[in-house]
């Protein structure tokens, strides 16, 4: 397979996920297409934190947990299993057995321990279904109409049983993933040789691909094996650092980049229409970018789609002014991946004044219940210590002053302060 050289990518990163530069998309699946890197992150924090108590309890060792913020992003995310155990467990001092792929849960090897891991992980995927990014979904569906090959490159070797219960597995021409890195016995990353072995299985050389990764090892991957574009997707703040390890483009947000991409065309259509002079075209396409990051959610769609309808008009006058076809088809993929979102249903913000509610009345409930316990209990020391009794309801009193009932009942104004003795 051939190399890309850096001419290329130069051509390449404006045009980002334009078919006429890219024939395939490579992407990673947790934190990219699926909303398992949590699920990840908990089973590997559970088995380490298992293991190293345990050893810590055998061998009078200190206990130092597993921190999934520091731990997990630099040492496992994104790597084979047996690997991001390794090198965890040498971040501690810890030095085991490789062992097999085949050893049991109970051994104390890396693969050993690979497979408690896998063993949560299974017990999890059983328990409910898997969540998949909207606009992950629908930028996959959006490539595949426009004829790009696409494949999934995973460190997981549940990634088959992860896709499949998420619903997507039949969108994916290739995968490669933890079971096919150990047949082929092909390095994880920030090795390239996953994304590499993607790309053989599509037929499409390096340089023609894009590598779309959220994790650092993967744009280490990405940048290693001289793929034509490196996209980096940031759900968590991660921006800065997936830039440093050499991802050419950082999507941050929908939003976000889908107000940069309408404001690429917009721009070129004013400065198009100034030129002409077309005065009723600037009137349509000069705005600011804050003027449209203030258009309602559901109306911002429909804005950058008229505004890409209006430079597919002009397209053949728009090239001196950087605006191609390519250009308007990244556009148009940033409009459909906003809108699956914004279309999306929101059931968590619908009823969050509902089970604020619920919340509210069950704290009211176990407060009059815990105030009648206490008051039965306060009575046996009536007799025997008259001044904690006499404390108690005095205490009981300015609680219970008028305020707390009306409060209760839902009455908003505020009661006049009880009459002075």
């Amino acid at each position: 397979m051939g190399e890309s050289t850096e001419a290329d990518r130069e051509q390449i990163r404006p045009a980002l996920v334009s078919r006429d530069a890219l024939e395939a998309l490579l992407f990673d699946m947790d934190g990219v297409l699926t909303a398992t890197m949590k699920l990840h992150a908990a089973c590997w924090k559970e088995m380490f934190d298992a293991y190293l108590r345990e050893r810590s309890e055998r061998l009078g060792e200190p206990f130092r947990e597993f921190e999934i913020a520091t731990d997990y992003k630099r040492y496992v995310d994104g790597r084979l299993r047996q690997e991001g155990a390794a090198a965890f467990l040498g971040s501690r001092g810890i030095d085991l057995s490789l062992g097999s792929p085949d050893d049991s849960a109970d051994m104390e090897t890396v693969h050993g321990l690979g497979q408690r891991k896998d063993r949560l992980v299974q017990e999890h995927l059983a328990q409910g279904g898997v969540e998949v990014f909207p606009d992950a979904k629908t930028f996959v569906e959006w490539a595949r109409e426009r004829d790009f090959k696409v494949a999934v490159v995973s460190a997981s070797k549940n990634c088959e049983a992860v896709l499949d219960a998420g619903g997507i597995g039949h969108l994916f021409d290739a995968r490669v993933d933890g079971a096919a890195a150990q047949k082929w016995n092909l390095p994880g990353k920030p090795k390239p040789d996953t994304y590499l072995k993607a790309a053989e299985l599509l037929g499409v050389p390096p340089s023609r691909a894009a590598v779309i990764e959220d994790a650092i090892s993967g744009i280490e991957a990405g940048r290693a094996g001289n793929f034509g574009c490196v996209i980096g997707v940031d759900r968590h703040g991660n921006s800065e650092p997936l830039r440093s390890a050499g991802a050419d483009i950082v999507v941050s947000s929908l939003e976000e980049g889908l107000l940069d991409q309408t404001m690429v065309v917009a721009g070129a259509l004013t400065a198009y229409a100034v030129g002409v002079p077309d005065p009723e075209l600037e009137a349509k396409v000069n705005f600011s970018r804050s003027e449209l990051a203030r258009t309602r959610d559901d109306q911002m769609d429909d804005r950058a789609e008229a505004v890409r309808l209006l430079a597919e008009q002009h397209l053949a006058s728009l090239s001196g002014y950087g605006v191609t076809s390519a250009t308007l088809d990244a556009l148009e993929a940033q409009i459909a991946a906003y809108t699956a979102v914004v279309n999306a249903p929101r059931v968590a913000t619908t009823k969050v004044k509902t089970v604020t509610e619920t919340i509210v009345e069950t704290f009211r409930k176990a407060d009059r219940l815990l105030n009648d316990v206490l008051d039965r209990l306060a009575l046996q020391f009536q007799a025997a210590h008259p001044q904690f009794y006499g404390d108690y309801m005095n205490a009981h009193t300015i609680v219970d002053l008028p305020g707390s009932s009306a409060e209760e009942e839902g009455n908003e104004e505020t009661p006049a302060p009880p009459p002075n003795p």
